[in-house]
């Protein structure tokens, strides 16, 4: 917090029952110069991934990620939470939306994966922007049906594609 003055760091701990010990439940990490960088030179578009904590400690690592004026991602901040839920989810894009100044969330364009909970709880909070889904589940799934490298080419140039 010395070296890096508007950063929010939040930690969210729970007692035990019968025992005075605190037990470490969620981390928010969001760093003031990521978050001034993001407000003053990032798009204004916001991917939304998380990952499985295996090993003793486990848990789900949830990230957010902007994307830079030279296309390439930014990190913009990032949790540790004991499970991938609505709770956490609303906890980390709460967070996430304070720290980014996303009052009214006109311009923002959400990207993430086809999780229901992930896609009401932007709904819920953020309902003036706009979601769109990673082109990689989406492929996922197409080539399921649809094989063959013409028809994946033919998908991700699309997906590229800046007109219609």
């Amino acid at each position: 917090m010395r070296m890096n003055p508007s950063s929010t760091v939040i930690m969210k701990c729970s007692k035990e029952v019968g025992v005075h010990n605190l037990v470490f439940q969620r981390l928010y990490i969001c760093l003031g110069a990521l978050k001034k960088g993001w407000k003053e030179g990032c798009r204004r578009i916001l991917g939304l991934d998380g990952c499985f904590i295996k090993g003793f400690h486990t848990g789900q690592l949830l990230i957010a990620i902007g994307v830079d004026p030279n296309n390439q991602m930014y990190p913009v901040a990032y949790a540790l939470v004991e499970s991938e839920c609505k709770d956490t989810r609303c906890w980390f894009l709460k967070l996430l939306g304070a720290d980014l100044e996303l009052n009214n969330s006109y311009g923002i364009v959400w990207i993430t994966n086809k999780q229901k909970g992930l896609i009401d709880a932007i709904g819920e909070l953020f309902p003036n922007s706009k979601h769109r889904f990673y082109v990689k589940h989406f492929y996922n799934n197409f080539k399921l049906e649809h094989k063959g490298l013409l028809l994946k080419q033919i998908l991700w140039g699309a997906a590229k594609s800046t007109t219609k």
